[in-house]
């Protein structure tokens, strides 16, 4: 049986033989571990953009989810509880586009709408202010759901109906919003609503 002396200045003459090596890597062997490293890299890039994209997509959608939800609570709310609305006594059963009706929360006639630079959703005051001195203006619009986060909220498709069922009654509202990037028309999200009018 060998000792470990016996194999100890075997190891250590080839430990220094090793270290005293200094012919290193050829150029064949650099130029593979350098496209090696570069393949790497795009790869890396590449997985990584694809993963940013993904959660800035996730971002907006959710995002757009969360304004959509508080315009539906909001506009319905609106137009639900509104005091009075053009048409109500009607006897007929009618559809009246972009009716003008009494806002719950302004306790004035107004007609919901869209703010023109795209700052929300808006109730347009549809009677005439006038001042302490005795000046008469029209009033700006006010915003019930603004736009944010550079996603922008709109109203469409905003009609009150009348039917007749059986000699009673339904008031209903339908409505559309929808939610797109600020400068783009691609929508993100969007619901249709139809809401009973409480009177």
């Amino acid at each position: 049986m060998r000792s470990v002396l016996d194999i100890a200045p075997k190891l250590v003459r080839t430990l220094r033989d090793r270290v005293g090596d200094t012919r290193g890597f050829t150029l064949a062997e650099q130029l593979v571990s350098i496209v090696f490293l570069g393949l790497l890299c795009v790869v890396i890039g590449v997985g990584l953009n694809a993963a940013l994209n993904a959660y800035r997509v996730a971002n907006e959608s959710t995002r757009a989810n969360e304004l959509l939800t508080r315009a539906v609570e909001e506009v319905s709310d609106e137009l639900a509880f509104a005091p009075s609305v053009e048409g109500s006594d009607s006897k007929d059963p009618i559809t009246i586009a972009d009716c003008k009706f009494v806002s719950p929360t302004l306790k004035r006639p107004v007609v919901i709408g869209n703010d023109p630079n795209g700052g929300g959703i808006t109730l347009v005051l549809q009677e005439r202010e006038t001042g302490a001195d005795g000046t008469v203006s029209t009033p700006f619009p006010r915003v019930l759901v603004a736009s944010s986060h550079g996603l922008t909220v709109q109203i469409s498709d905003v009609a009150f109906n009348v039917n007749k069922d059986n000699n009673n009654y339904q008031y209903t509202w339908n409505y559309t919003i929808a939610v797109t990037l600020q400068g783009s028309s691609s929508v993100i999200a969007s619901t249709s609503m139809t809401v009973a009018w409480t009177g």
